[in-house]
């Protein structure tokens, strides 16, 4: 390898390296029961908004099972707010989470939480609900 390639890929490294997130993700659980025939390849899906005002829901890395009407949900939740002189400001609270069952891209049933009234803090710094979610189909 020349040594004009190793030092542009050493200046790559210093760029890109400093660029990668540096705030952790919390977890946010749900966990609850469907009221109704369950459709064939339903899923539970998870939105979340942070506590921001001007925040809009977004859709969030998660993994979610149904086992009979018994539901359970993760997502994980970016804290990552802003930069500032350099520096990752990780202050970015969960607020809204707007959990819904679909079939293919319709919604068959949905319900919306706050953080604040309806979750608890885990000892990790997680989220999980505070008492189980019933999703009933329309």
């Amino acid at each position: 390898m020349s040594s004009s390639l190793k030092l542009f890929l050493a200046f790559l490294l210093l760029i890109v390296l400093p660029a990668r997130a540096k705030c952790p993700a919390l977890f946010v659980s749900v966990r609850g029961n469907i009221v109704g025939a369950i459709p064939d390849e339903g899923k539970v899906k998870l939105q979340i908004s942070s506590s921001a005002h001007d925040d809009r829901l977004v859709d969030v890395k998660q993994e979610s099972s149904i086992q009979n009407s018994h539901f359970e949900a993760k997502a994980w939740f970016d804290t990552f707010e802003k930069m500032e002189h350099g520096e990752h400001i990780c202050s970015r609270k969960p607020g809204k989470v707007v959990i819904s069952l679909t079939k293919g891209q319709d919604v068959v049933a949905s319900r919306v939480l706050t953080i604040e009234k309806d979750f608890k803090l885990t000892s990790e710094g997680d989220y999980e609900v505070s008492v189980p979610v019933t999703l009933r189909l329309r």
